[in-house]
């Protein structure tokens, strides 16, 4: 566990790292208020609530998790499935807004504190626009067309399916391109 979490860690600092030269943001920061991670935050929180709700749906325990630890409070399950969705449903749906100069104005965040801002309700719209739109988009996964909530959805149920010992190997959803 502690390997995997030291690789976890050495591949999102490269990630970040990387992104961070195509658009000056101070980093990854899980409770950061700057105006980058306000917005990725909040689409996370989409997201979060999309796969707890898929585990839901099929009688997974959302708070019974494998990787991320069990901690009162918090959806260990569906911390754990989201790893697999933030790259194809959030990041790729907030970044472009930045790169494009879409979020990011004056009138899409409300200063909160020196250098802290939160999404304003027209800013809160945008995510919210750009984050299902891409849980909508259509990814050719299993040899199906499918929208990537519908990846989601066939994600839990594949991973009930392998806690029942019906499914051998649980395959993570890897992203096919986008384009």
């Amino acid at each position: 566990r502690d390997q995997l979490l030291g690789a976890e860690g050495f591949i999102a600092e490269k990630y970040w790292s990387s992104l961070k030269q195509l658009h000056k943001f101070p980093g990854r920061i899980p409770q950061g208020r700057d105006k980058f991670n306000s917005a990725i935050n909040y689409g996370y929180g989409i997201l979060y609530n999309e796969v707890e709700r898929a585990c839901l749906y099929i009688g997974l325990d959302p708070y019974l998790g494998l990787y991320h630890s069990e901690r009162y409070g918090k959806p260990a399950l569906v911390l754990d499935m989201v790893e697999e969705f933030r790259v194809p449903v959030v990041d790729s749906a907030i970044f472009p807004l930045f790169l494009q100069k879409k979020l990011g104005k004056k009138r899409d965040f409300e200063q909160i504190g020196n250098k802290e801002y939160q999404l304003s309700a027209e800013g809160k719209a945008k995510v919210v626009e750009a984050v299902f739109s891409r849980l909508n988009t259509s990814v050719k996964w299993k040899r199906k067309q499918r929208t990537l909530k519908d990846v989601i959805q066939d994600q839990s149920q594949a991973l009930s399916r392998h806690f029942l010992g019906t499914e051998p190997v649980y395959t993570p959803f890897e992203l096919p391109l986008l384009l």
